[in-house]
């Protein structure tokens, strides 16, 4: 019957020891993790070398180093992403290491990716599973990996794979050194150039009055004071009658942004409803609109990065109401706008 055998947290036990204990005495190793780092590899690469190893993980973030993937592709190890790209907002987030010997199962579960962090170094949380292969649970472990390894978002990874993300991540570390001197430039009080992506709700949506006014909720403040001055760029994120839901509208910052708790008449709906005033406010006026938008999707294959946390942009990050971005970012979404729009 199967048993746990213990927590392991990277303080009273590290998981790397258990790791090259359970990997020497297997002959198949399962693998499912957000993320794979060549620090994770370095630590383990000698005990998994010559076994039959299969890895599934998410290219998510841009996280997992490319390198990290020739070098288990070059082992032998079969890899798989597992996508999450587009608007689907279901995140890879699995950590799951299973051990298989002739009789003997053991299984890693919680926290740890495979990387040196996830491996030595983290404040981590898993349990450690024995128990043969008639045990419900490790059928069950086994019942999971397999549904996740042939779902039909998992694509073993080519060279052109490879290849690709490799460019994307470049990119990514390029707009992350804007990002840093963007920041740099904040700090120092000398001012900054960047742009903001502004999320609306649908009740300004039916009220439409960007070209002259755009206001966020209470909860937004820091964020709206701190990235939005007066000339800054606005890409306004909304429905749009029947055209769905995206940029449609490019608006410039008229003035500093203030803070009032007057009500504009055309919230004033949204207001009875819910008592939100959207206090913060700063005026504006029109750049330019268009009839068909940026949507999401389009802004992921831009790998458009937000300034404050320096990752790509997400679909939740469309729901909150202040996405700082590069000016250069903002470049990128002015053109495709443009572009999309020509013979319009």
């Amino acid at each position: 019957m199967a048993e746990v055998l213990g927590l392991v947290n990277n303080s009273d036990s590290k998981l790397i020891d258990l790791f090259k204990e359970f990997a020497e005495s297997s002959r198949e190793i399962d693998i499912a993790v957000a993320y794979v780092k060549s620090s994770g590899l370095e630590l383990v690469k000698d005990v998994i070398h010559g076994k039959k190893v299969r890895v599934i993980f998410s290219f998510e973030f841009l996280l997992t180093d490319p390198e990290c993937i020739e070098k288990l592709m070059e082992f032998g190890a079969e890899c798989k992403e597992y996508k999450t790209s587009g608007s689907d907002e279901i995140g890879f987030h699995p950590k799951l290491y299973i051990f298989k010997s002739e009789d003997l199962v053991r299984v890693v579960v919680g926290s740890s990716n495979l990387t040196a962090g996830g491996l030595v170094s983290n404040v981590e949380s898993c349990l450690v599973i024995e128990g043969n292969y008639e045990d419900k649970i490790i059928i069950d472990i086994f019942n999971y990996f397999e549904r996740i390894w042939h779902s039909s978002k998992a694509n073993l990874v080519s060279k052109e794979d490879l290849k690709r993300y490799k460019l994307k991540k470049k990119e990514y570390e390029r707009k992350c050194k804007i990002a840093d001197d963007v920041i740099n430039e904040l700090k120092s009080e000398e001012g900054y150039t960047n742009s903001v992506i502004v999320c609306m709700s649908k009740e300004h949506d039916l009220n439409d009055i960007y070209n002259r006014l755009i206001g966020v909720p209470a909860r937004s403040k820091s964020l709206f004071f701190k990235w939005i001055k007066k000339g800054t760029r606005v890409f306004i994120y909304y429905t749009y009658k029947n055209k769905g839901i995206g940029i449609f509208k490019i608006v410039k910052a008229v003035d500093e942004p203030l803070e009032s708790e007057e009500v504009v008449d055309e919230w004033k709906d949204y207001f009875e409803l819910k008592g939100e005033k959207y206090p913060n406010r700063v005026r504006t006026e029109l750049i330019a609109k268009f009839s068909n938008p940026v949507t999401f999707d389009d802004l992921k294959r831009l790998n458009i990065i937000r300034l404050d946390t320096r990752v790509p942009i997400t679909s939740a990050h469309l729901r909150h109401s202040v996405v700082p971005i590069s000016d250069a970012d903002g470049d990128a979404i002015e053109n495709l706008l443009k572009e999309k729009n020509r013979n319009v």
